[in-house]
């Protein structure tokens, strides 16, 4: 995808649900799915099987049928952006919320944005699921977080990674959105378990603020295979089922 907003190109792999051809005069919900660092969206479709996962789910009804993009998040392996737009440096945050969306919705039948889409992440990408649905509540209606952060813990350059990019700090300071989040981590995992005390303490309606935990586990892929399914079942709740057409 082009990002004409950020001036980065980069690709995006996305999963069609079954009968998604069928039917191109439906709409489908959707989830954009954010890797961990370093890492890239080649996690989610090789450690996690997330083609599998999303087929066992729907076909269970636990899940409705879903389009998930998988974006890079970073145009250099060892940058690490956290999703943010980097002063002087990648413009992650714009091609993250407008240029995937926008060629996204360009290029397959999608409800639009901030009705019906949601994110996704694991590692760095909950921390970066959570605080952009935080940012930007007009595109997004809810975000799952697995063993995400509060804060971004690099530096964007200005300072903001100590007011507008800390979720904390926003909460407390800034009008609470509308949005729904998911707080998932492991029990063992100290730095996820408090970031997700911090935030769901700071949480306040209009946010709802959901939480689950696993006994043990850590900050690792087995903790979060356990966490995927349950997960993308929350989000689907959230984002309802595909209009204009029967499925």
């Amino acid at each position: 995808m082009a990002g004409r907003a950020s001036g980065m190109t980069m690709p995006v792999y996305a999963y069609l649900p079954p009968g998604y051809d069928s039917r191109p005069d439906t709409r489908f919900p959707v989830v954009e799915a954010l890797h961990g660092y370093p890492g890239s969206p080649l996690q989610w479709i090789r450690r996690f099987g997330v083609a599998a996962v999303l087929d066992q789910e729907i076909s269970a009804g636990r899940m409705a049928p879903t389009v998930v993009l998988f974006p890079y998040q970073t145009p250099q392996p060892l940058v690490d952006t956290e999703c943010a737009n980097l002063v002087g440096g990648p413009q992650a945050e714009t091609f993250l919320t407008v240029d995937v969306p926008a060629a996204a919705r360009a290029r397959l039948h999608l409800r639009p944005t901030g009705d019906g889409w949601g994110l996704i992440g694991f590692s760095a990408g909950g921390y970066c699921a959570a605080d952009l649905a935080l940012r930007h509540p007009g595109e997004y209606t809810a975000a799952a977080s697995l063993s995400g952060y509060a804060t971004p813990g690099i530096r964007i350059g200005n300072g903001t990674e100590n007011t507008l990019y800390d979720d904390v700090w926003r909460l407390r300071h800034l009008p609470i959105p509308a949005v729904a989040l998911y707080l998932s981590c492991a029990r063992a995992d100290p730095a996820a378990m408090r970031s997700t005390a911090q935030l769901a303490h700071a949480a306040r309606p209009p946010l709802a603020v959901t939480t689950a935990f696993i006994n043990g586990g850590g900050h690792n892929t087995q903790t979060w295979l356990a966490m995927e399914a349950p997960a993308f079942d929350w989000l689907s709740t959230m984002l309802g089922r595909p209009v204009g057409g029967p499925v």
